[in-house]
């Protein structure tokens, strides 16, 4: 899968800020920060086998790569270009026909550097995850899903003193889904980086939405989102909360 986007309206898309996660994997990186007039280019490319081998049990490995670019500094002052690669592996069983759980492991590499290119200043992030995850099917229309585990993370921005220590990572999300509408709800505490931020951060996040089917060509849907960065490097250059 590869998703291509240049525009200079991020306004104009149904959420920007929001990613749909997926079961059994941890957040993506995405656009920390809303530039209402720049222009920006951005590529999400991922590849995902999996493989079934009982009737209840499946494995997988995964790779992904990223990168946000805005062309023009001059209309994103203070904002930072950003790729990121990685790789992830993961194992799930069903248990009881009603329970899915599993482990998995990701690892990150992000880089975030001036808008531009015309800094030297860059900052390296790469983040190691391993955690388990739970997903119970409490009714037909009802899911609830949960993940946790511990994070480690390593930053560094030549010359300063590299930064590194293992956070808790966790993710809730529950899912209803109605004759004609449907609704979710979903939290998670991440590390991550890039995004248009330099530096690495905590992430909280919090999601809602809520979909109606009104006709059978009319579809009505309201989301929101709230997001909190709180930087874990604060002596580099360019990184705040």
């Amino acid at each position: 899968r590869d998703s291509f986007q240049k525009t200079s309206n991020p306004f104009n898309q149904p959420n920007p800020l929001s990613a749909t996660p997926v079961s059994g994997s941890a957040p993506a990186p995405t656009a920390a920060v809303i530039a209402p007039a720049a222009d920006q280019i951005q590529n999400v490319a991922n590849a995902q086998l999996t493989y079934q081998f009982s009737t209840n049990s499946m494995a997988g490995l995964g790779g992904t790569f990223t990168n946000l670019n805005y062309p023009n500094p001059a209309e994103a002052p203070g904002l930072y270009d950003s790729s990121s690669k990685g790789g992830s592996a993961f194992y799930s069983r069903r248990l009881l026909e009603k329970y899915d759980v599993g482990v998995s492991y990701q690892y990150m590499d992000i880089l975030a550097y001036q808008a531009g290119g015309h800094s030297n200043t860059q900052t390296h992030t790469q983040i190691q995850t391993i955690f388990l995850f739970f997903t119970a099917y409490l009714k037909p229309t009802l899911s609830l899903s949960l993940s946790g585990g511990p994070q480690h993370y390593d930053a560094s921005q030549p010359p300063l003193p590299a930064s590194g220590s293992w956070s808790p990572m966790m993710t809730a999300s529950l899912s209803w889904q109605g004759q004609r509408t449907s609704l979710a709800v979903s939290y998670s505490r991440i590390v991550t980086a890039g995004g248009g931020l330099a530096g690495t951060y905590h992430s909280n996040t919090a999601n809602v939405s809520g979909r109606w089917q009104l006709s059978r060509t009319w579809t009505a849907g309201l989301s929101a989102s709230y997001w909190l960065y709180q930087t874990l490097t604060p002596f580099f250059l360019g990184s705040s909360s």
